[in-house]
């Protein structure tokens, strides 16, 4: 892949034109976890191809509620995009009455969380593990591959990508709409200044329920 329309090509493009060893890892409590580029579109592609066996189609909202971050939820957020989807993160901890205003407002059919997340009061909304649904290393059939290629091929780069949410700190959270030409025009926009090569070893620890972190992130695979 030559270029990137869809956030969710960014595993595609990075493999195809920069392949990592490495492409991302995650230190916790003395353990790494490391992911390479291919290992990662196979991350992608099985997660994607998981939620539409759950019934996830264009235009959903899914909202991504987790106490922890990693390229798995990275994986997961691309994944969501490339069924057509809508990524709705959410900051962790959010407040029981932030919650019910998000939820009626976005009426999302799945929300993904870890399992510090309390979701027993809420009710009408498939829930999934995060580390149940990232469970999945092996790669995806060709069916599958098709059924993958022909939404994105359906899909318009002025489709909604994300909804975000203001912090709440001056009122109820706003909720915002980016399309999939806001986000890549940000990340093209950054990697015109960023120093960045192939390899560059980069660490971040913001939450990627933030915008700004997952624009990064997003700039980090394009630069292998």
């Amino acid at each position: 892949m030559n270029s990137f329309t869809f956030l969710f090509d960014l595993p595609v493009y990075q493999a195809d034109r920069t392949p990592q060893r490495v492409a991302g890892a995650m230190w916790r409590q003395g353990i790494k976890e490391e992911i390479s580029s291919a290992q990662f579109v196979i991350l992608v592609e099985g997660i994607a191809t998981e939620l539409l066996k759950r019934g996830v189609k264009k235009g959903d909202r899914v909202i991504l509620l987790t106490d922890r971050y990693s390229t798995k939820w990275l994986a997961t957020d691309m994944a969501i995009m490339a069924t057509g989807a809508i990524s709705c993160p959410l900051h962790h901890p959010v407040k029981k009455s932030e919650l019910d205003i998000i939820l009626s407002r976005i009426e999302p059919v799945v929300i993904i969380y870890t399992a510090a997340v309390d979701l027993s009061e809420v009710f009408d909304v498939v829930k999934i593990p995060l580390d149940e649904l990232t469970a999945i290393n092996e790669p995806i059939g060709d069916e599958d591959k098709r059924r993958l290629k022909v939404i994105r091929e359906e899909m318009h780069p002025d489709d909604i990508a994300t909804i975000v949410h203001t912090s709440g700190s001056s009122g109820e959270p706003r909720a915002v709409c980016q399309s999939h030409h806001n986000v890549v025009s940000n990340v093209m926009s950054v990697l015109s200044i960023v120093p960045f090569t192939p390899g560059t070893r980069v660490m971040s620890f913001l939450p990627l329920s933030h915008i700004f972190e997952r624009i990064v992130c997003y700039v980090y695979i394009a630069c292998g």
